[in-house]
């Protein structure tokens, strides 16, 4: 069993390939086997960890590309702040 699931190391490949319309899975493979020695690589689990990442919104699927899904920034909402109402 990898230290990394295939969820990280996918993710760490779509980033490090920074790739504008998104990475392949062949890519990614590609990366993977480079930056991960000793893996015991099964194509697979490459696919059904991208399949299972898209299905959870956690990778976007753009033809046979995959990009990182952002995440959403937190919207800070401002206290409202009551005037006092004085009666002359």
């Amino acid at each position: 069993m990898p230290a990394k699931s295939y969820k990280d190391m996918i993710t760490a490949a779509i980033v490090a390939l920074k790739e504008r319309s998104g990475s392949s899975s062949a890519a990614i493979k590609k990366h993977m086997l480079a930056n991960n020695k000793g893996l015991d690589f099964k194509s697979h689990l490459l696919s059904g960890a991208l399949k299972r990442g898209v299905a959870g919104k956690v990778f976007n699927q753009i033809k046979n590309s995959y990009k990182v899904v952002a995440k959403p920034k937190k919207v800070i909402k401002k206290k409202v702040i009551k005037k006092k109402v004085r009666y002359i």
